[in-house]
């Protein structure tokens, strides 16, 4: 639970200095893609899809919640902040960048904390809100996943 804003500097370089750690990244793929190859070689059919659920965001019913593995932040599309009644005054500054999986860098228009529940786990979640269209209205990341799995 991140409380004062000293806690929230250090969250954004925890943040930034997991990005950066590509090495790690680079074993994890290699390692993944084994698993997948030989599951591939069992000649049984393969289904790979992504996983998208349920939420509620302080409070609002939210569909389309993406959870990847793959991504190391939370990310929150700024035309959500409507759907869960906050503005951009809510947010709190950031300078981070954030690259999609197609090499666009984006910058993150701010960070947010929001309380999170899916099912029956409800967590204070930090996301980086930033101005983008995507195929999901809410991103959670390994952040989440680590946190909360």
């Amino acid at each position: 639970m991140i409380t004062k804003k000293s806690d929230q500097e250090v969250y954004q370089q925890e943040i930034v200095r997991g990005i950066g750690v590509k090495e790690k990244g680079v074993a994890e793929f290699a390692k993944a893609m084994k698993v997948l190859l030989e599951k591939m070689n069992d000649n049984k059919p393969m289904y790979v899809k992504p996983m998208y659920l349920r939420a509620k965001i302080e409070g609002e019913e939210i569909g389309r919640v993406l959870v990847n593995n793959g991504t190391a932040v939370n990310i929150l599309p700024l035309s959500m902040l409507k759907v869960i009644e906050k503005i951009m005054e809510d947010l709190t500054p950031t300078r981070v960048e954030i690259s999609g999986f197609s090499g666009k860098i984006l910058q993150a228009k701010g960070m947010i904390g929001v309380n999170l529940k899916v099912g029956s786990l409800v967590a204070l979640t930090m996301f980086f809100v930033v101005d983008a269209i995507p195929s999901y209205n809410v991103l959670l990341g390994n952040d989440w996943i680590y946190e909360n799995g």
